[in-house]
């Protein structure tokens, strides 16, 4: 009976801790200030400054095919003259995004974000659609101080 009962213990632990594992999440845009609507993946985020660095934290929402893989987003932080300052990239995990699922990142930029400083993202995912196995990449600049957001033309 107590070997019994240690199993189901063991079991209900293992599900509790792995049942989860490797599902994207959906934490909903609305809970982040600034948002970049395009038509394959939704991102929203928030910024934190620190003395000498820029936190980015937010989310990204997959809104057209059955699934997104290897998604990764590069973060540039730019002076008004568009130079880089810090970089970095964020590698999503688990690496397939399902539709209408969304998956959070962090991105810690290491410089002080100066007046007039732009973010710039660059995203990266492979997908499917039909017959069709491809790459994709996207790019838009965020306004620091505004939160307003260009495409590229």
């Amino acid at each position: 009976m107590f070997r019994a009962l240690r199993f189901i213990l063991l079991l209900a632990f293992a599900a509790a801790i792995f049942g989860c594992a490797g599902q994207a999440k959906t934490t909903p845009l609305t809970n982040f200030p600034n948002r970049a609507d395009r038509f394959d993946i939704r991102f929203a985020w928030e910024t934190h400054a620190t003395a000498g660095s820029l936190t980015v934290e937010g989310v990204a929402k997959n809104v057209r095919y059955a699934y997104v893989e290897d998604l990764s987003l590069q973060i540039s932080l730019l002076d008004r003259n568009q130079r880089v300052l810090a970089q970095e990239t964020y590698f999503f995990i688990p690496s397939q995004i399902q539709l209408d699922d969304s998956a959070p990142f962090t991105v810690a930029l290491k410089a002080a974000a100066p007046p007039g400083a732009q973010l710039e993202f660059l995203y990266r995912y492979r997908f499917t659609e039909g017959m069709d196995h491809s790459r994709w990449e996207g790019l838009f600049t965020s306004d620091l101080a505004t939160g307003a957001v260009r495409w590229p033309e």
